[in-house]
């Protein structure tokens, strides 16, 4: 028996029994009575005695809205489906005050040990459920992805390759493939693009990956109360997921050679007018062996400057094709050719055209994965310079060199280091990680572009780099020599970060290696002053 209240209608009521009352005066539910006298009431006694109820009794409050767990107390729900009440009752924007109860069941009512504890028993559940998703056909995991997009956005997903943005008939010619441990992950036809299932539809339906598992075994058929599941499957995935999570897994592949000849590329001369914006010369299209996609070249790279994108023994093992053109003029291009109805706002148009010709800034060749290659490493692993600038793009890289004749610089041609490239910097530069200067710049006006640079930095410093800074760009088209006089330089700030074993995956033959221990020592090179950025790059 609870105790009871000793004020109003409810006076001398038990206090569970007013919790869960369906009609405590004139259609009034006794949990909506109790928060509007917690937010209008004047008598602190009152707001006590309230505050008291909610946070000893929050667990026996019984939900009657869920077809899954109506009848069931908070606490109950609790000990079969932690997540439920962690995600989605703690989240129920339509029903306000069943969200602030589960607030104080989770802040005060929640025991330590409960459910084996929510982390573990949330995180095993997740795996499992993960695990089990796993085990339906590619047809079928296909198939619920494509319903999930179109329940939620009402889009469909296939229209092109997110990487390298082609597509066949307006279909993106991409298949589920499967790595050693039965995962599902998309694989691009023409790019090598791969992303696993659940963090692509994490990343584009911006949910968490907790909620992406519950979607797509809701449209598999997956059952998840997951009642079955014994205390050892739990511990056993636990444990195998714990041990993934104390280590960083770079990767290997091996990079085919790329036989320029073969795509249709021609000679670049400096009197074109990208050239002219771009202010390079004759001598350094020849010095980075820039050439253009013409008439000659296939469909997805004319139209485009290409740098040839080397490994680390200068052998060329891709193409980075940059377009001649702006998002501005190739929709103005787009309006001049098409015709469309009365009515049709500019808006629409421009909707219209990114769904059907989308403008892709920069592509690469079929068969290049840049995820396992860095433009300009061949010269920045020779490099004795102590300054490592590590930009997005190519263009960004020739900037550098022409302007301040250094070489120690590389593009990851994407927005984030991707495993196969973080192994290429620890490779080269794993013996001076104490004493190398990382620079990494955020260009202000870019969507995500901060986000972007501190997940960098972090992973940067997660396999050992000690010295990483950001600096900030505003405008560097207009003059890279006069950004770098005026950047903002912050050193990011490592002292949080843990050491973990780092292990090598080889893709090619499916073996992993342990690089580094947890104990590995890195001898840091103390700064004893910081001259300035621009000093310290002339150097």
């Amino acid at each position: 028996m609870s105790k009871t209240f000793t004020f109003g209608i409810v006076r001398k009521m038990d206090m569970v029994e007013v919790l869960n009352a369906n009609n405590i005066y004139q259609g009034i539910k006794g949990l909506d009575y109790l928060f509007w006298m917690l937010d209008n009431s004047a008598t602190d006694t009152i707001k006590e005695e309230i505050e008291f109820c909610l946070k000893n009794y929050a667990g026996e409050y019984i939900v009657s809205f869920s077809k899954k767990y109506r009848g069931k107390t908070i606490k109950e729900i609790d000990d079969i489906d932690p997540y439920y009440i962690e995600e989605f009752l703690n989240h129920k924007d339509r029903e306000p005050n069943i969200q602030r109860i589960a607030e104080y069941y989770l802040k005060y009512c929640r025991t330590e040990g409960s459910s084996i504890n929510f982390m573990s028993a949330a995180y095993s559940k997740i795996a499992y459920l993960t695990h089990e998703i796993n085990k339906n056909s590619s047809h079928d995991i296909a198939i619920a992805v494509y319903s999930v997009f179109k329940d939620i956005l009402n889009i469909n997903i296939f229209e092109q390759c997110p990487s390298c943005g082609l597509a066949k008939n307006n279909r993106w010619q991409g298949i589920i493939k499967r790595d050693k441990d039965n995962n599902a992950y998309f694989e691009c036809k023409d790019c090598g693009y791969n992303v696993g299932i659940i963090s692509f539809l994490s990343h584009y339906l911006q949910m968490s990956k907790k909620e992406v598992v519950y979607k797509l075994a809701q449209y598999l058929g997956v059952d998840t109360d997951v009642k079955d599941l014994d205390e050892t499957d739990i511990l056993d995935i636990k444990e195998t997921n714990d041990k993934k999570g104390d280590c960083i897994l770079l990767q290997y592949k091996g990079m085919k050679p790329t036989d320029l000849g073969t795509l249709g590329l021609e000679k670049c001369k400096a009197t074109a007018k990208f050239f002219k914006d771009a202010k390079l010369s004759d001598h350094y299209i020849e010095r980075f062996q820039l050439m253009y996609a013409g008439d000659n070249a296939d469909d997805y790279l004319r139209g485009r400057v290409c740098f040839p994108v080397k490994d680390e023994t200068g052998q060329v093992v891709g193409v980075m094709g940059k377009n001649v053109i702006s998002k501005e003029e190739h929709y103005k291009n787009e309006l001049t050719k098409r015709k469309f109805i009365e009515g049709v706002s500019y808006e629409q148009k421009l909707q219209v055209i990114d769904r059907t010709t989308p403008y892709n800034e920069y592509k690469t060749n079929i068969g290049f994965n840049k995820s396992f290659a860095l433009y300009n490493i061949d010269k920045a692993a020779k490099s004795e310079l102590n300054r490592l600038f590590i930009w997005n793009s190519p263009d960004e890289v020739i900037s550098m060199v022409k302007e301040f004749n250094h070489e120690k610089a590389v593009s990851i041609m994407q927005d984030v280091l991707s495993k196969g490239q973080l192994y290429l910097l620890y490779k080269h530069f794993k013996d001076v990680r104490g004493k190398l200067k990382i620079y990494l710049p955020l260009k202000d006006g870019e969507p995500n572009s901060s986000e972007y640079v501190k997940e960098n930095a972090m992973k940067l410093a997660e396999i050992g780099f000690k010295h990483i800074y950001i600096f900030h760009i505003e405008d560097y088209k207009s003059s890279f020599l006069l950004e770098f006089l005026y950047s903002k330089v912050d050193k990011v700030d490592i002292k949080d970060i843990s050491k973990k074993e780092i292990w090598l995956e080889n893709l090619d033959t499916k073996e992993k290696t342990l690089l580094e221990d947890k104990n590995y020592e890195i001898i840091e090179e103390k700064e004893k002053r910081y001259r300035g950025f621009l000093e310290d790059l002339l150097e």
